[in-house]
């Protein structure tokens, strides 16, 4: 999109440190990304600081179990976190990431087709670990088990009708 010019408008022309990275994109976080050493550097842009950190230990406790990004470093003074920067998802097997959902769904517990889903979830959130999925931004909370699968094919339209 920095190619094409879409985003030039949204962007300000500010000095970043070297370590900070290649790019930055910001959404609900403030994202820096250094693709050499493979590591994103995440900060609250309009969530608050202790919303931020929760999300980012839950982040922490989903990694652990292979369903998050690993976080490398977590500073809760200056709110920030450090984590791996991995693949964004091919695209080429839903089946594959449905079962990696599920598996999640299971671990959470499922009662009357209810459990803890990812909250948004969409294939611009899915990345590939080691031959295998993750998931990022989670905005979890209980809901029926079809929920998230629905929320991914209906994005997933809006996005081929673009």
């Amino acid at each position: 999109m920095i190619r094409i010019r879409l985003l030039q408008p949204f962007l300000k022309k500010i000095k970043l440190p070297v370590e900070f990275g290649d790019v930055i994109f910001i959404a609900n976080q403030i994202k820096c990304f250094d693709l050499d050493k493979k590591v994103v550097i995440s900060f609250p842009k309009n969530e608050n600081k202790e919303s931020f950190i929760k999300s980012k230990e839950f982040q922490r406790e989903l990694a652990e179990k292979g369903f998050a990004p690993e976080i490398l470093e977590l500073n809760r003074k200056i709110p920030c976190s450090k984590e791996e920067l991995l693949e964004q998802y091919s695209g080429k097997n839903d089946l594959g990431v449905f079962k990696k959902l599920f598996s999640f769904y299971k671990m959470r517990g499922i009662e009357d087709e209810i459990t803890t889903i990812h909250g948004s979830f969409s294939r611009e959130q899915i990345l590939e670990k080691n031959g295998s999925y993750v998931f990022t931004d989670w905005k979890p909370r209980k809901d029926f088990i079809l929920t998230d699968l629905i929320n991914f094919y209906k994005r997933k339209i809006q996005y081929e009708r673009k």
